[in-house]
């Protein structure tokens, strides 16, 4: 028999997770002085994620950040589904930089994940508008 150009890639090789982030800034509170941070939680794997996935908003990016807040998922998360996790912050007087991760792997979850170097996302120079 000759298998040769079969190009069969074996079962269950590459049947995982894989989850993203994307942060963008919702402006909608900032009548009452706030920002909300909304992070989309995608599931961009082969296979489901179940609920209590680790989201952690930031003040800043890279090493200088300061944590502002987290919390989890509250929904399963099957391949190509996605949830938004918001947190609602005091509006800087500045424009600020924000930045956000998902922890495929935690204290109450474990995810063994497909590539663990796209779980984190920033916005830069975010604030409220100014109005005269």
């Amino acid at each position: 028999m000759n298998s040769y150009r079969q190009n069969v890639q074996g079962d269950g090789v590459f049947n995982a997770p894989d989850l993203t982030v994307d942060l963008t800034i919702g402006l909608s509170l900032c009548g009452q002085g706030q920002l909300e941070l909304r992070a989309r939680v995608s599931n961009i794997g082969a296979l489901g994620v179940l609920p209590g996935v680790d989201v952690t908003f930031f003040e800043g990016t890279g090493g200088s950040a300061t944590v502002l807040g987290s919390d989890t998922t509250t929904v399963p998360l099957l391949p190509g589904a996605s949830t938004v996790v918001t947190l609602a912050v005091t509006a800087p007087t500045a424009p600020t930089d924000y930045s956000v991760t998902v922890a495929g792997n935690s204290a109450s979850l474990v995810v063994a994940e497909c590539d663990p170097n796209n779980n984190s996302d920033d916005e830069t120079t975010a604030g409220c508008p100014v109005v005269n």
